[in-house]
């Protein structure tokens, strides 16, 4: 048996019966076929629900954890079902998770002091229903937030105010935030966006002014602190660029059109339990030394 992917989405299976090709919008699979096609029901967070092909009607139903007494080879979130291990392959293979044990058969590489938290067989920190692991190392909100380019809105779009939107994926349990599919620091990023021709600052006569009213980072847990250590990335980053930033206390979901960011939304409200409270939050540089000096030259 042989398992092909495209970036970490399943796509084919190949057995000595036959092969299988799933279709797919991102992270949902839409449809199936081998030798015979069949339609799939998924819920929002990719698990199959229901099959209709020509001659069949499948029916799937899953625990908070994604036992099934069906399983079907895409299941639970939209992985796939390995039927010999009556596990999940997570990470292109990384590792397999038990929906019967509800976690990891082996522990995470990234565990105990990075993305993968403190328990290194966990899955999705124990709250399936909210959660996805799609790597095997990290949890990410089950829609994900969608990572692309630096972007940067004009003057006369947002409240005619010049903002520069940053888009990425943010951990609960690390100080970096994910650009690209690389971790960066505040000072990482700062550098980044100066790489992709993005200047914060403009000089009128002999003084210098923050080119935009402010930057959003689109990220989960921008504004928080990481295992309390210090100041949030949102904090760091005004400091550094001299303008206000804006980062979310919790998880964010970005929609895109294209190339161009067209809507965050901020979860205010718990979406299936209590105890969410994903608010934005606004930070003003902090006056130092360093970032005056940059101001005043």
């Amino acid at each position: 048996m042989k398992y092909m992917y495209f970036k970490s989405w399943p796509v084919t299976l190949i057995e000595d019966a036959g092969n299988t090709s799933f279709f797919r919008h991102q992270r949902l699979v839409l449809g199936v076929g081998s030798a015979e096609a069949a339609l799939l029901k998924v819920d929002e967070a990719g698990s199959v629900l229901e099959s209709r092909g020509d001659s069949l009607v499948g029916v799937s139903n899953y625990s908070p954890y994604g036992h099934t007494l069906s399983p079907t080879d895409i299941g639970f979130k939209g992985e796939w079902f390995n039927r010999f291990s009556r596990s999940y392959p997570l990470g292109n293979g990384y590792r397999d998770y038990s929906a019967v044990l509800m976690r990891f058969r082996s522990p995470d590489s990234l565990s105990p002091m990075g993305d993968g938290g403190i328990n290194p067989y966990a899955f999705v920190s124990n709250d399936p229903v909210n959660w996805s692991d799609p790597s095997g190392h990290r949890r990410i909100l089950y829609s994900g937030i969608k990572q692309t380019t630096i972007t940067e809105i004009t003057k006369g779009v947002f409240r005619k105010k010049r903002e520069l939107y940053i888009t990425g994926h943010g951990s609960l349990d690390s100080t970096k935030v994910k650009f690209d599919g690389v971790g960066l620091s505040p000072e990482q990023l700062f550098e980044k966006a100066k790489e992709k021709g993005v200047s914060f600052e403009v000089r009128k006569g002999d003084r210098t002014r923050p080119v935009y009213d402010r930057v959003i980072i689109a990220a989960c847990y921008s504004a928080g602190t990481a295992n309390d250590r210090g100041a949030s990335f949102a904090q760091k980053f005004a400091d550094k660029v001299g303008s206000r930033v804006r980062g979310y206390e919790g998880a964010v979901r970005a929609v895109f059109r294209g190339d161009e960011f067209h809507q965050v939304t901020s979860w205010t409200e718990p979406k299936y339990r209590t105890g969410f409270n994903y608010k934005p939050f606004d930070f003003s540089p902090r006056i130092t030394d360093s970032n005056s000096t940059i101001r005043n030259r």
